[in-house]
C-alpha cells in the first residue's frame, strides 16, 4: 500500500524500483496520490483568478510531484507494475488502516477506510483515478 506517499518524494522512480524489487510476481500494489489532472488544474486556476482558496494538494512545500492517471500509470509501468482492471482484482483486497497518534486523525482514517471498504463490498469495484489505483507486478 502506497497511500499519499509518491507526491512527497524527491525521486519516486527510485521508490517504485524498490517496491518492484520486494514485490513478488503478481503481487498487488495499491497507490493513491492527489489527482492533479486537467480538470482539477483548470478548476484551481479559476479559483486562483477569482481570489478564492485553492486546494491544499497544490503545495510546493510538501508536494514535490503531481500526477494525473496517465503519468501515474507510466511511472508504475516503468517499475514493472501494470494497472489492474476492476474485474481482475483479487477477491480479498486489503483496504488497510494507518496507525495514527492523534485521535482525530485516527478517526478520520478509520472513516475513510470504512467508506472504501463499503464501496468495495457493495460494488466489487474500485474507483479508477489516481486516488484509488491498483497495479499488478508483471
Amino acid at each position: 500500500m502506497c497511500d499519499n506517499i509518491l507526491e512527497h518524494l524527491a525521486n519516486p522512480v527510485e521508490t517504485i524500483a524498490f517496491l518492484s524489487s520486494v514485490t513478488a510476481r503478481d503481487g498487488v500494489l495499491y497507490v493513491s496520490v492527489p489527482d492533479c489532472g486537467k480538470r482539477f488544474l483548470a478548476a484551481q486556476a479559476q479559483l486562483a483568478e477569482s481570489g478564492g482558496p485553492i486546494d491544499i494538494s497544490l503545495n510546493p512545500f510538501e508536494h514535490l510531484n503531481y500526477f494525473d492517471l496517465a503519468h501515474l500509470d507510466r511511472l508504475l509501468a516503468a517499475g514493472g507494475f501494470l494497472p489492474i482492471r476492476r474485474t481482475e482484482l483479487p477477491e480479498a483486497v486489503n483496504i488497510g488502516l494507518r496507525p495514527e497518534e492523534n485521535p482525530g486523525q485516527r478517526t478520520k482514517n478509520y472513516l475513510a477506510c470504512a467508506v472504501r471498504l463499503a464501496k468495495y463490498a457493495l460494488t466489487a469495484q474500485t474507483i479508477k483515478t489516481v486516488n484509488h489505483q491498483f497495479y499488478r507486478k508483471s
